[in-house]
């Protein structure tokens, strides 16, 4: 049976091999710091980080930039189909918009007669 002191001396050699260990681990590498965090950050992907958010930013505008142009640019046909009540949406908007009012309209015809009457006269002078 070992005794107190040989239980002691057996442990101290033992922490002391450890430390060795370790000891002879940090010569035989160059820079274990830059190892272990070489370690950390290599996930054995061999692409740059910048792709990740490329990669991202081109799903989240692509997606719907094609969703968009299926549903109102893409030619499905003379025939009726899902996307047709919001095209017809979307064509009277824009006829509103770019389109003059009743009130517009009578405006422009009162400043455009004064105009088309002296061209009218001009031209009268100058062919006669």
């Amino acid at each position: 049976m070992l005794g107190v002191r040989q239980l002691k001396s057996v442990t101290q050699v033992a922490k002391s091999g450890v430390l060795l260990r370790n000891t002879l681990h940090e010569y035989a590498s160059p820079k274990p710091q830059q190892n272990q965090q070489n370690a950390r950050d290599d996930d054995g992907d061999f692409r740059p980080r910048w792709v990740y958010s490329a990669s991202s930013f081109l799903t989240y505008t692509t997606i719907p930039v094609a969703l968009l142009y299926c549903v109102f640019l893409a030619d499905w046909g003379d025939r009726e189909h899902v996307f047709m009540p919001l095209r017809r949406w979307i064509l009277q908007y824009k006829q509103s918009i770019f389109s003059l009012s009743p009130e517009e309209a009578a405006l422009v015809q009162l400043q455009s007669a004064p105009a088309l009457r002296d061209s009218d006269s001009a031209e009268g002078r100058t062919s006669s």
